[in-house]
Parts: C-alpha cells; structure tokens; sequence
C-alpha cells in the first residue's frame, strides 16, 4: 500500500515539474526593459552625461549601492570603443560596458556584459529627442537580450522589469537633475 501511495505521490510531483517546464519554456525568450523622462535641457548638456562613463558616477543608481566599487575606464572617452568595467558588492556585481555606436545628441548603443552574480550579455540604448517643449529633450533608457530558462523561471517569481525599471528611473530622475541643475 505505501508502494501505491509513493508511486501516486511520485506520479503528482512529476506532473507538477512537467508543468513547471511547459510554463517556463513559454516565456518570450526577448526582454526589453525601456523607461523615459524628460529633461528641461538640450540634448548638448546631456550627452556627455551618458557618453562619458566617468559621469555616470553621478547619476547611475548602482554607482550609490556600493561606493567602494572598482571602475576601469578604456578606450577613447564618449567614443565608440570606449569602455567602463566594474568589480563591486553583490548589489552591484561585477562587468563591462563598451560602446559599439553613438550619433552626438540623438543615441548612444552600449554592449552590457555581466559577469558576477549571473553571466549575460545585454544591448543598452539611450536615445535623445525633441521633447514636447523648445529647450527640453525626451531621454529613453532602454535594455534588450535574450533570457536562458533559468532567467524566465526567475521572471516567475521577481518581475526585471519593475526591479531593474524601478532603477532605470531612479537613474533617469537622478541624470535629469543634474541635466537641469548640475548636481543632485
């Protein structure tokens, strides 16, 4: 009889993994995390904000989670081939930003690459354009790769979008401040 009860037991948890996997499998494989503001400036004084990795000590949310971080920076400054790599806390982890393209004043085009606490190589864009007054610029940060089957069955349980948007527009808030008034 236990046999029977163990084998049903067994039966039930295979079937639950069975539906687990069929449920993560259906994730979409693409992510785009993207948020906005608007900056009550021209795109000249906000550029070099984003362009020079060096600035983004000031505004970049994850520069204020661990003020200890070890930052290299690489390659011409603001130009393609620039780069800016960290080794930080658990908060901040550990990785590599190039530049593979930019157009002065309308995007920049960055190659993410995460190495601590999980391995994955992200496309970050920032793009500037005519806000909806004569001196302000619309500013869209946004992030787009490819999640593994563990990425999307952690998706399950804590939605990126909202954690890692949450930090998009802590960061934007914090760039549009010093945009504005050239400090936070």
């Amino acid at each position: 009889m236990l046999r029977k009860i163990a084998l049903g037991l067994g039966g039930g948890v295979l079937a639950l993994v069975a539906v687990f996997v069929l449920v993560v499998s259906l994730q979409k494989s693409q992510f785009i995390i993207t948020r906005s503001i608007e900056i009550n400036t021209h795109a000249a004084a906000i550029y070099p904000q984003i362009s020079y990795f060096q600035n983004w000590m000031r505004w970049s949310p994850w520069s204020q989670m661990d003020p200890d971080a070890k930052y290299v920076y690489e390659g011409p400054e603001g130009q393609t081939g620039s780069s800016m790599s960290w080794n930080g806390n658990a908060q901040v982890g550990e990785g590599r930003m190039t530049i593979t393209e930019s157009e002065t004043q309308q995007y920049i085009k960055i190659k993410l690459e995460f190495i601590k606490p999980m391995q994955a190589v992200n496309n970050t864009l920032f793009t500037l354009e005519a806000g909806s007054s004569e001196n302000s610029t619309k500013v869209t940060w946004a992030m787009s790769g490819r999640r593994s089957f563990m990425e999307k069955a952690v998706n399950l349980v804590l939605d990126l979008d909202k954690l890692v948007g949450a930090d998009f527009e802590r960061g934007l808030e914090q760039l549009k401040q010093i945009s504005e008034h050239g400090s936070l």
